[in-house]
Parts: structure tokens; C-alpha cells; sequence
């Protein structure tokens, strides 16, 4: 592929207004040289979004995500590097220009972009049959039964690929094309009585990249017709049915800001969702959900919502998502709709309201999973109910569930099952004590939690501490500097009054060289700080003596332990001292 000239891309760096670009997607405001808002990239409540609008650089200090504005239209849009820059250029009007490349490249690339321009071509053919032929008559009215109108379906393109033989080659060599064209394409198949169309006599649905390229077709057949009931394009050098989502192309916006993608199966299944709002919505090819498919999920949204027929086939690919979703540090959940239907036929006998209330009330596929194993088990059969307490404990170990929601899932089992509660965890111990750590071990997991996660309650007063400072103004400043370090228990919250009181107006920079997890907890305090707005003196001076008051109480059983009885003593003085002096100084303040 033709690369950009070096000139270029400088020209169109330079000319990228990076504020601008991020403040389509996410309100920003400024911090000192900084500009933050909520990631557009993560669900949150907290701003974590920083933008260096001179260096024209973006990083999250919640999910991670970092890099360029080449990088952010990449990630935000679902684009390719030239797709990307070629978009930015259109949005800041900078001319690009690409270097030579040799006589095979520019050829490959003819190539490619002849098989584009046919598939494009192919979907035009096929929608003006579905919309002006009488052979597509039985096609509209059965587009029209499952209820969709006709904006959705030329939204999408879809269209109806005649009944004769060779209709589509015939049109296409007209146009020039050639017939190793149609067959690289997919489109025809060549026998010995000649070339012949792939699709005939079904409703033909564009399968595109994430850029709306056509890729391939996915065809449903009409009526009895030959052939399976859905039929796809061939494997090709375009075409990968393992990588691809149908509807990826037009669900990518809605998805961003939304901050979940919807999975279901079907091609009228996201017409019909997507009908009634609910235009984040994507199908997988098949039921089976692919590494490469949860990639390109991942690029759409953090959550992912599943809406699969609850089959055996279905089971068995939610299964294998929830490994790959865990995997990739993924939030799966599972919309639970009425016992046989489709999310179209939902949308057609109960309205849009039932789906969009089985996507919010999604629950995470652990639980769907153990509720489907205690609803489909015959709880009157011994054996049955042995099987599905098995089932259910195989289910929780194999999972990295916290152990509250251990708790929960063992108890709601224990009473389905009517066992006690303390000898289903004791086998639940066993459960995990096994498979459990022989599978960590074996993925080499070592992650350990977030150090700003674990502190945050223990540690609660210094964090409030710190909130306080930022918003007193310079008495904030004076009482940072004169917070000794060793009145922070927590080695995080300690580096974070460092990094403060050295650079109180713009602590960004310096808490980003120090780590990411100093950037990030800088990163919250200072939103905390915007939304209290102000600080009493008083009361400032009153969390610092707090934290003296904490820094001695932690003193005091050692001196005790050890026997230092002259300075227990002096601590236990201390002690009452401070208690006195925070009594006064809260006191003074109150109106």
C-alpha cells in the first residue's frame, strides 16, 4: 500500500487542532497546561481523559488508552492508519501527498481497489432489483412481515439477487469487469458450462469493513429454494468471515459513545434494532464469537452485550466469549429475551421498548449461565440436581468473580438445590483450590489490583486531605508543604503530596514521570477538587492535625509493644493534645 510522504504527515500534525479534534467526543475543560474529560474510550463518572494540547498527545489515566490524533481517530472511529489520516486531512485541509512505489505495489493496489469498486457496484446492482424488480416481489414482502421499513433496508443496502444464472456477470462485463475479477470478488463461480452468479434468488445483505467498504454478502434464501437457508461470500483476499461484523461500519459511532456494543446473529436482527435506536448493535457470522471478532469488538466499545438464541449452540458460544472476554479484560454481559424469539421479533410483537429493556437489564454471563443451568435442571431428579451443583460450582471457580459475588451466586445455589450454605462453599473451596489455580498458573497470571483501588477506603482521610488542598487555594498550598510525609500511611497518597506540593497549579506533568498510578489518583483529586469548589481554612487545618492525629495512634501500640514507656507517654500527651486542638479549630469554623 502506497505509504504518506514524511512532509505530509508533518504538514497535517502541525495543522491538527488537537483540543478540537477530542472535544468532539468528550467535553473538555483546562487544568493548568492540561485539558481533561471524561474518556470517550471507557464508561466513567470521573474525568481521567488528559489532552497535551501542545504536543497534541492524549492518555487515560482509568483505561490506559494513549497516543496521537492519528491514533485517536484509529481507535475512536474503527480505522486503519491510511483511513485515519486521510479523514484528518479532509477535517484540517491539508493536502497529502504519497510516496513513489514500485510497478507490483501500485498493481496490488489497482487490484484491490477494482475488486472494491465491483463489490460497490454489486450492492448497487442488488438493491435496485430488490426495489424495482418484479422477481424481488416475494423478497420486499417479506422484508416488510419481519417489519422493517424501507429506510433501514437502503440504509444498509440490502437488496435481492435475481433468480437467472448469470445476471450480476452479465452486468458486470458490461462494465468492464473481468470474470477473474467476479470470481476473486466472490461473486461468481465458474463450472464447465461457463461463469454463473453466487447469489441467486435471495435477499442479499453487504457485509463492509470498518471504513463501509464492501467486503462480501451474506444471502438468505427464499422460500424452498436449493442450497442452505443462508449462504456467504467465499473466503478471498477481501472477505475473512472469522474477522468481520455485519453492521460494524454503521454501529462504530453509537457504540463510542455509548460505551457498549450489542452481539446478536442475525442481519435482520440489527436492521431491526437498529430501526429502534439501538444502532449499536452488530452481527457475529455464524454463532461461534472468534478471537478476531472480539478484537474487533473491543475496538467498538468496553461492554459487550450479548443477544444469542439461548440454544445449545448459543450456550456453548457464550462459554467460549466469556474465556476471551476474560481474557481480554472485557465486560460481558447476557440480555435475557422472551424464550424463542429473536431480538426481531421482540422489536415486532413487543415493541423497542422490550429490547432496549433487555439490553440495560443485561446480566453478567456468569450469573445467566448459572440461572440457565438451575432453570433447565429437574430439580425433583436426584441426579439431575447433583449434575447441576457441579455444573454451577465448575462454573463459579472457573471465573475470577470477587468473593462477594461468590458469596451471592453460592448462596442462591444453595437454596435452589437445598444444600447447606457452608458445605457448598467448602466444595466450592475445593473447586477452586484446583482448577482454578492450576489455570492461573498456567496462564502465568500475576496481575496484581490497582494500588489507587486498594488505598482508597483505608486511606480515606488522606486522600480528603489532599481533595481539601487543592481546593483551599494558596492556604492549600501552605498546608500541603507543611504535611510532613510521615503522617501518609499510604506510599501512594505520600508520592501524590510530593508531587503537589512541588507543582500545585500544574501537577500533571510531574505525577505522570512518576507513574501511572500517581498520575491517576492526581488525575481524580483534582476532578474532586472542581466539583467541591472550595475549602474551609478551618477545616483544613483540622484534616492536617487528623493526620498527625492518625500518624500517632499508629505509634503509640509499638512504643507500647516495645517497652518504650517515656515516649508512649509523650504519644498518649500528644494525643490528647491534638484531640483538644481539632475540637477548637472545628469549632471556631462552624457559622
Amino acid at each position: 500500500m502506497p505509504q504518506f510522504t514524511r512532509a505530509s504527515l508533518e504538514r497535517l500534525r502541525e495543522a491538527i487542532d488537537m483540543v478540537a479534534l477530542v472535544s468532539e467526543r468528550t467535553e473538555l475543560r483546562r487544568v493548568g497546561s492540561r485539558w481533561m474529560g471524561l474518556c470517550p474510550f471507557h464508561d466513567e463518572r470521573t474525568p481521567s481523559f488528559s489532552v497535551n494540547a501542545e504536543d497534541k498527545l492524549y492518555h487515560c489515566f482509568g483505561c490506559g488508552a494513549s497516543g496521537d490524533a492519528i491514533r485517536f481517530v484509529e481507535e475512536i472511529e474503527g480505522l486503519d492508519f491510511v483511513a485515519a489520516v486521510e479523514a484528518l486531512a479532509e477535517r484540517f485541509g491539508v493536502q497529502l501527498e504519497r510516496e513513489a512505489v514500485g510497478a507490483g505495489e501500485d498493481a496490488q493496489t489497482r487490484r484491490r481497489q477494482r475488486l472494491f469498486e465491483l463489490l460497490a457496484r454489486a450492492a448497487a446492482f442488488y438493491a435496485r432489483v430488490l426495489w424495482e424488480s418484479e422477481d424481488a416481489t416475494e423478497a420486499r414482502r417479506y422484508l416488510a412481515a419481519r417489519g422493517l421499513r424501507e429506510e433501514v433496508l437502503r440504509s444498509f443496502r440490502v437488496g435481492f439477487a435475481p433468480p437467472a444464472w448469470d445476471r450480476l456477470a452479465r452486468a458486470a462485463a458490461a462494465q468492464g469487469f473481468s470474470a477473474d475479477e467476479l470470481i476473486a470478488a466472490g461473486l461468481c463461480t465458474r463450472s464447465q458450462r461457463g461463469l454463473y452468479d453466487r447469489f441467486r434468488g435471495r435477499i442479499t445483505f453487504p457485509i463492509c469493513d470498518r471504513r463501509g467498504r464492501v467486503l462480501g454478502f451474506g444471502a438468505r434464501r427464499m422460500g424452498t429454494g436449493e442450497g442452505p437457508k443462508y449462504l456467504n461470500s467465499p473466503e478471498s483476499e477481501l472477505f475473512r468471515k472469522g474477522r468481520v461484523l455485519f453492521g460494524a461500519d454503521r454501529a462504530r459511532a453509537a457504540a463510542a459513545k455509548r460505551g457498549r456494543v450489542i452481539v446478536v446473529e442475525g442481519y435482520t436482527d440489527v436492521l431491526a434494532l437498529h430501526q429502534v435506536g439501538l444502532q449499536e448493535t452488530v452481527a457475529v457470522m455464524g454463532t461461534a464469537l472468534g478471537e478476531e471478532q472480539f478484537r474487533e469488538l473491543e475496538r467498538l466499545a468496553p461492554r459487550i452485550v450479548l443477544a444469542l438464541d439461548p440454544d445449545r449452540a448459543g450456550l456453548a458460544a457464550m462459554e467460549r466469549a466469556g474465556e476471551l472476554a476474560e481474557r481480554l479484560g472485557l465486560e460481558l454481559r447476557v440480555a435475557q429475551l422472551p424464550a424463542g424469539k429473536d431480538p426481531a421479533d421482540v422489536v415486532q410483537e413487543l415493541g423497542g421498548e422490550a429490547v432496549e429493556q433487555a439490553i440495560s437489564s443485561a446480566t453478567p454471563l456468569l450469573e445467566y449461565q448459572v440461572s440457565r443451568v438451575l432453570a433447565d435442571a429437574d430439580l425433583e431428579d436426584p441426579h439431575a440436581r447433583d449434575t447441576a451443583l457441579e455444573e454451577t460450582l465448575r462454573l463459579i471457580a472457573g471465573t475470577d468473580a470477587g468473593i462477594h459475588r461468590q458469596q451471592q451466586l453460592v448462596r442462591r445455589v444453595a437454596d435452589e438445590l437445598d444444600v447447606p450454605v457452608e458445605w457448598l462453599s467448602a466444595r466450592l473451596r475445593e473447586h477452586v483450590g484446583g482448577d482454578r489455580r492450576r489455570r492461573r498458573a498456567g496462564a502465568g497470571d500475576h496481575a496484581t489490583p490497582d494500588p489507587a483501588l486498594i488505598i482508597s477506603d483505608p486511606y480515606a482521610p488522606e486522600r480528603e486531605f489532599l481533595v481539601a488542598a487543592l481546593a483551599a487555594g494558596e492556604a492549600g498550598v501552605s498546608a500541603l508543604r507543611r504535611a510532613r510525609e510521615e503522617l501518609f500511611a499510604s506510599p501512594l497518597w505520600r508520592r501524590v503530596r510530593r508531587v503537589l506540593a512541588s507543582d500545585p497549579q500544574d501537577p500533571l506533568p510531574a505525577a505522570e514521570r512518576d507513574g501511572e498510578a500517581t498520575a491517576r489518583a492526581v488525575s481524580e483529586l483534582i476532578s474532586k477538587a472542581h466539583e467541591r469548589g472550595g475549602a474551609d481554612s478551618g477545616e483544613l487545618e483540622a484534616q492536617l492535625m487528623q493526620l498527625e492525629l492518625r500518624h500517632v495512634e499508629r505509634q503509640l501500640p509499638r512504643a507500647l509493644r516495645e517497652r518504650r514507656l517515656q515516649e508512649h507517654a509523650e504519644l498518649v500527651r500528644r494525643r490528647q493534645e491534638l484531640l483538644r486542638q481539632i475540637d477548637q479549630t472545628l469549632g471556631s469554623s462552624e457559622p
